[in-house]
């Protein structure tokens, strides 16, 4: 039965995740990671040899928060904390069942929302919007802003999401047409645009498209390519164009502390039965 959570990396969600963990009765242990204070119940790690004794805890699980593949985890692992040591280890180490950007879904576009309507002048009721790709943190900002009666148009990534797009009933356009959409065959559609959400580094909002906006449009890059929006040529015509990797430590750290915690408890839970 795990008892001991061994958290590496991140920030403060994992404190929160800690905080959480902590009140369902997990030991809590954590590396290269800070929290903003101490937390009874949770101790930082700070000797390689103490890492090495945790990973041969057969009662412990690992969560590291940078690491996306899975499969990579034990040898980046071996990697970053052991060196040298041999790769002796009895720990599991978790990565979610499933997607955990569905898990998080609400709380970005939420936190997405707060952030556009932070920068702009302007409501988001009646808006205008442009979501870029239409993959599950996509299609959940689309969903919040059609509640507040934006009209928004999706640009999907391939043929999955345009069906998906065309199934939620959203008006979609082209990835290979975007700069012609904006254009407008000169009725200058972009410039009615209020958002723009970029959520796919797989269509980059480049200068072709970016010259087609109103300077009052708020640019908004979700993924984690600080490319996939060239945001310094923006800014050269006033707009406002922001990279927002870090949504959910701004402004929702407690509830995807919250939601990792329980994940975690009900993945091992799964795992025992």
């Amino acid at each position: 039965m795990v008892s001991k959570v061994l958290l590496i990396g991140g920030d403060i969600i994992q404190y929160y995740m800690a905080k959480s963990l902590i009140e369902k009765g997990f030991a809590i242990f954590y590396y290269d990671l800070h929290f903003p204070k101490e937390l009874i119940g949770a101790k930082k790690i700070q000797q390689k040899q103490d890492l090495c004794n945790l990973m041969r805890c057969k009662d412990c699980v690992i969560f590291c928060a940078e690491i996306e593949n899975a499969d990579h985890m034990a040898e980046e692992l071996n990697h970053r904390l052991l060196y040298d040591e041999p790769a002796d280890r009895s720990c599991l180490i978790w990565k979610p069942d499933g997607d955990i950007r569905f898990l998080l879904r609400e709380a970005v576009a939420e936190a997405a929302i707060v952030e556009a309507k932070l920068l702009s002048r302007k409501t988001v009721s009646g808006s205008s919007a442009l979501v870029l790709g239409f993959d599950v943190y996509a299609e959940e900002i689309a969903s919040l802003l059609r509640r507040w009666d934006a009209k928004v148009v999706v640009v999907p990534e391939d043929d999955m999401e345009q069906k998906l797009a065309q199934y939620r009933g959203y008006d979609k356009c082209d990835r290979n047409e975007l700069a012609a959409f904006l254009e407008g065959n000169g009725q200058k559609l972009g410039e009615s645009l209020d958002f723009v959400f970029q959520c796919s580094s797989q269509i980059p909002l480049r200068a072709k498209q970016i010259c087609c906006l109103s300077p009052d449009t708020i640019l908004l890059n979700m993924t984690q390519d600080e490319k996939a929006l060239d945001a310094e040529y923006a800014r050269s015509l006033m707009l406002q164009a922001k990279h927002c990797k870090n949504l959910l430590s701004e402004y929702a750290p407690a509830v995807a502390g919250r939601l990792l915690a329980e994940k975690l408890r009900e993945d091992l839970q799964k795992k025992a039965s």
